[in-house]
C-alpha cells in the first residue's frame, strides 16, 4: 500500500496567543465593531466603488446604528450548504418594506469585505476569495444597488468560499444571520461530503481508435510522466518487442503495418466460417444500441486460418467500389483466392492474371478460360447471407439434385459468391424478398468440394423470407431456407504457379466498421453467439497440438470498413497499435481501452507461454506440424495522462478518487510460479506533479491481478474498483496518469518469466474531494 508522501514546502503552522484579562463580550463586540466602522469601512468600500459616495454611506451607517433589529430574519440553511458554500434565506416578517444597502462578508482568508446586494443579482460580487450571489425569491426586487423586500418578501444569499457576517438596512438596522443548531451528525456529514465532491467524468464513448484519442487536447499519450503532448510515432514503433517463430525459426522483431493494407478503407468486408489458427482475437462494439447496423471493431492475431465447419469453405470477401476480391479456404489443402476483375485491388492478396500464389494468407488463384460444363439448379433449398449495400451475397447449396441438360445427377455442395455489382434486381413482395443476380463466382461442381471446380453462376433467382432493412438502409440478413434457381457454367482449367512463401508467419489484423450481422462460436463455452452477445475475448484459437480449441467467426460483416494488416518483421519493433483496441467488449455501451499481447497458448514454469505450440499445416494431417507462437515485452511504458480541465489544484483538492471497471487475463497457467518477480506492476494510476515527476502511485502488481483471473476456461467477470490518490496542499495543478506495462519478456536460458496478458479498462469517473 502506498504511504502518504511528503514534498518540499509542505509546512504546517499554528498561531498560539497568550490569554489577556477578560472583558465583557458585549463591550468587546462594540469596540471591534466601532473600529471596523470608523477605521476600516472607508478603506474597504473605496476599493469597491466611488470613494466619496461610500464614505458618506459609511458615515450614515455609523450615525444610524441601532441596538434593536428590524423584523428581518436571515437564517443559514444547512440543507443547501456545503463545506465551501453557505446559503442564507432572508425573510421580511414586517408589515412594511425594507431595503438592504450593504452586506458584510468574510472570505476564506478571514478578511472582511462589503458588497452592495443589488449588484450581486445578475452576476457574482467578488469579496476577496469569496463570491456572493443574491437571488430574489418572492416579493423581492432590485432597486439600483439595493435589495428591496416587500412584506413577506424572500430572497436567498449564497456565499462561496466565505460567510455572511451581517446585513445593513437603509433604516440603519444591523442584522446578523441566525445559525440554527445543526441537524443530526449523519445529515451533517452527508451535506458536507456532497458539497465537497466535484465529479469529472471521462469515458471512451465516441472514441473508437487511438487516432481519435490522440486528437483529444486533454489527453496525452506518451512514454513518461513528463510527456506534454502525444507522440503518435509510438503507435507504430519503439514500444513492444517480440520473439516469434517464422517457418519454425525464432526471430526477434516487431509487427509493422503492411504497405498495401495500412489503415486501408473498404466499402465492405465479409467473413464467414473462419477459424483463426494459432492465435487469439477480440471483438467489441462501438457504442449501444446494438441493433443492426451498429459499429464494431476486431483485433485478430493468428498464423493462418481454416474453415470451422468442414462442409463448406471459409470465405473472406472485400469490396472497394467496383473492385473486389474473395478468399475461399477449403477444408483440405486446396486453398484458393479468386478474383475476376481486371484491375488489381491488393496485389499482395489478390491474384494476378492466371495465377495461384500460396503464402501466409492462403493460396491465390485466377481463372483461366478453358473447357466448360453447364449445370442447372432448380427449386433447391439454400443458405444465403447477404447485404445489398455491403459485400453482396454468399450462397451455400447443400449436396443434392442438379441437371446437365436433361440429365439429372446428385452432387455438390455448391458455393456461390455474388459481389454487389452482380445483384441485378431486388423486390420486396409481402413477407419475401426476391433477388435476381448474375455473373457470380461458382465453386463446387459435380465432384463436390474435395476437388472443387470454379466457374460462373448465371441467372440466379432466390426467394428470401428472413431479412431486415429497406431500400434506403439496404437489405441484409441470413436465411437458411431460401429457395434458389440458378444456371452454373464451370471452367475446367486453372493455371497455377509461384511457390509458397512464409507460410508459417504471424500476422495481426485490426478492422472496424458498421456491422450488419455478427455471429461467433466460443469453444470455451461451446456456444454460438450473435450480435452483442458475441462481443468478448477468444483465446488460443486453433491450437491443434493438445487443446483442439476451435473458436470461430461464423459470420461478420463490416460496412465502411477500415483494415490494418500487420506483418512480423525481423529486427523491427512494434508500436501499441497491433496490441491495442478501443471497443465495448461487455455490451454495456461504454468502450474500454484494451491491451492484449497473449495469443497462441498458455504455459507453465517449465514451458514457454505462447511459444513452441504445434499446429497442423494441412489441418487434417497430424504428421505434418509447425512450431508457432510469439512472446512480447514492452520496451517503454504506455502513459495516458489527463491534462487541461483534468488538472487538480492541490490547495483546493485534498484527494482524487478514480472509478474504473477492468478485466485481466494471462497465459501463465501456474500464475505466480511462472514469473520471477510477481511484484512488478502491469497497471498503475499515478499522480504527476507540475514538473513531470511522479508524486504518488497506486500500482496493480501481478501478484494482485492473478487472483481475479483463470487462464482456462477464461474468466468472464469484470472488477469494479476505486483508486485514491492524495494531493499535497500546494497551489499547483497535478495530473492523473494511467500506465500499462508488460515487464515479462523471455530468456533463452530458461522457460519462465515470459507471461503475456490482456488488460481491458473502462473509465467511469474521477471525483475530486475538496479540502
Amino acid at each position: 500500500m502506498p504511504s502518504r508522501p511528503t514534498e518540499a514546502g509542505d509546512t504546517y503552522s499554528a498561531n498560539i496567543k497568550r490569554p489577556r484579562r477578560a472583558i465583557s463580550n458585549t463591550i468587546a463586540g462594540l469596540i471591534v465593531f466601532t473600529f471596523i466602522l470608523t477605521a476600516l469601512v472607508p478603506l474597504l468600500i473605496n476599493l469597491l466603488a466611488s470613494a466619496q459616495s461610500n464614505i458618506q454611506l459609511a458615515q450614515s451607517i455609523v450615525q444610524k446604528i441601532r441596538s434593536a433589529n428590524a423584523p428581518i430574519n436571515i437564517t443559514l440553511d444547512y440543507t443547501l450548504s456545503s463545506l465551501t458554500k453557505k446559503v442564507y434565506l432572508v425573510t421580511n416578517k414586517d408589515s412594511k418594506e425594507h431595503s438592504f444597502v450593504i452586506f458584510s462578508v468574510k472570505d476564506s482568508n478571514g478578511d472582511t469585505y462589503f458588497v452592495k446586494p443589488g449588484l450581486c443579482v445578475t452576476s457574482a460580487c467578488t469579496a476577496g476569495t469569496a463570491q456572493v450571489y443574491v437571488t430574489p425569491i418572492s416579493n423581492a426586487v432590485v432597486d439600483g444597488s439595493k435589495l428591496l423586500l416587500h412584506p413577506n418578501g424572500k430572497a436567498k444569499i449564497t456565499v462561496v468560499n466565505g460567510e455572511l457576517i451581517s446585513a445593513v438596512l437603509s433604516s440603519g438596522a444591523y442584522i446578523k444571520p441566525i445559525t440554527p443548531p445543526p441537524p443530526s451528525s449523519g445529515q451533517t456529514q452527508y451535506a458536507a461530503v456532497a458539497g465537497s465532491v466535484k465529479t469529472n467524468y471521462f469515458n471512451l464513448t465516441g472514441i473508437n481508435d487511438l487516432a481519435q484519442l490522440a486528437n483529444n487536447p486533454n489527453i496525452v499519450i506518451g512514454t513518461s510522466p513528463n510527456s506534454s503532448s502525444t507522440n503518435t510515432s509510438i503507435f507504430w514503433k519503439n514500444m513492444v518487442k517480440s520473439l516469434c517463430y517464422v517457418n519454425e525459426k525464432l526471430y526477434e522483431g516487431g509487427f509493422q503495418p503492411a504497405d498495401y493494407l495500412n489503415q486501408t478503407s473498404f466499402d465492405a468486408i465479409f467473413i464467414h466460417n473462419l477459424e483463426p489458427i494459432a492465435g487469439s482475437f477480440v471483438i467489441g462494439g462501438g457504442g449501444a444500441p446494438y441493433t443492426p447496423p451498429f459499429k464494431s471493431a476486431a483485433l485478430i492475431g493468428m498464423y493462418t486460418y481454416a474453415p470451422y465447419n468442414g462442409s463448406e469453405p471459409a470465405i473472406v470477401a472485400v469490396r472497394d467500389g467496383a473492385e473486389w476480391f474473395a478468399v475461399f479456404v477449403w477444408p483440405n489443402d486446396d486453398q484458393a483466392i479468386i478474383k475476376i476483375n481486371s484491375t488489381e485491388l491488393s496485389p499482395k492478396l489478390a491474384a494476378l492474371e492466371y495465377e495461384v500464389v500460396e503464402n501466409a494468407y492462403g493460396k491465390v488463384a485466377r481463372l483461366k478460360k478453358g473447357s466448360t460444363e453447364n449445370i442447372s439448379i432448380k427449386n433447391r433449398e439454400a443458405k444465403i447471407i447477404f447485404d445489398t449495400k455491403g459485400f453482396g451475397a454468399y450462397i451455400y447449396i447443400p449436396t443434392g439434385t442438379y441437371y446437365q441438360g436433361h440429365d439429372r445427377y446428385e452432387g455438390g455442395p455448391f458455393i456461390i459468391y455474388c459481389p454487389l455489382s452482380s445483384i441485378a434486381n431486388i423486390e420486396q413482395n409481402n413477407d419475401k424478398l426476391l433477388m435476381q443476380m448474375s455473373d457470380c463466382i461458382a465453386l463446387g461442381g459435380p465432384d463436390g468440394i474435395e476437388n472443387p471446380e470454379y466457374g460462373t453462376a448465371l441467372n440466379i433467382n432466390i426467394s428470401i423470407k428472413n431479412f431486415q432493412g429497406d431500400d434506403s438502409l439496404g437489405y441484409f440478413g441470413r436465411d437458411n431456407n431460401a429457395n434458389i434457381n440458378a444456371s452454373l457454367e464451370y471452367d475446367k482449367d486453372i493455371n497455377t504457379y509461384r511457390d509458397s512463401e512464409d507460410y508459417a508467419k504471424p500476422v495481426r489484423i485490426k478492422m472496424r466498421g458498421v456491422t450488419t450481422f455478427l455471429s461467433t462460436h466460443n469453444d470455451a463455452t461451446n456456444s454460438n453467439l450473435e450480435g452483442a452477445k458475441a462481443f468478448g475475448f477468444y483465446y488460443y484459437s486453433g491450437d491443434g497440438t493438445y487443446r483442439n480449441i476451435a473458436h470461430a467467426i461464423l459470420d461478420y460483416e463490416l460496412r465502411d470498413a477500415t483494415l490494418t494488416f500487420f506483418n512480423f518483421v525481423s529486427g523491427a519493433t512494434s508500436g501499441i497499435e497491433p496490441f491495442t483496441l478501443i471497443a465495448d467488449t461487455d455490451g454495456n455501451g461504454l468502450n474500454e481501452i484494451i491491451f492484449i499481447d497473449e495469443g497462441t497458448d498458455w504455459g507453465y514454469r517449465d514451458s514457454y507461454d505462447d511459444l513452441g505450440t504445434h499446429i497442423y499445416t494441412a489441418f487434417d494431417d497430424d504428421t505434418d506440424s509447425l512450431k508457432v507462437g510469439c512472446l512480447e515485452q514492452t520496451i517503454n511504458k504506455v502513459y495516458l495522462k489527463f491534462i487541461g480541465p483534468y488538472g487538480i489544484n492541490g490547495s483546493q483538492i485534498a484527494q482524487v478518487s478514480i472509478q474504473i471497471r477492468y478485466k485481466f487475463h494471462d497465459n501463465a497457467a501456474d500464475d505466480v510460479n511462472d514469473v520471477d518477480d510477481p511484484k512488478q506492476y502491469l497497471m498503475s494510476f499515478q499522480l504527476i506533479s507540475p514538473n513531470g515527476t511522479v508524486y504518488m502511485t497506486s500500482d496493480y502488481i501481478y501478484q494482485q491481478l492473478m487472483n481475479i483471473e483463470d487462464t482456462w476456461p477464461p474468466n468472464t467477470q469484470w472488477v469494479t474498483d476505486s483508486v485514491f490518490l492524495l494531493l499535497p496542499n500546494q497551489p499547483n495543478d497535478y495530473y492523473v496518469a494511467f500506465v500499462v506495462n508488460d515487464p515479462y519478456g523471455w530468456s533463452f536460458d530458461y522457460e519462465h518469466d515470459d507471461m503475456d496478458f490482456t488488460l481491458a479498462v473502462e473509465w467511469l469517473g474521477m471525483w475530486y474531494l475538496h479540502r
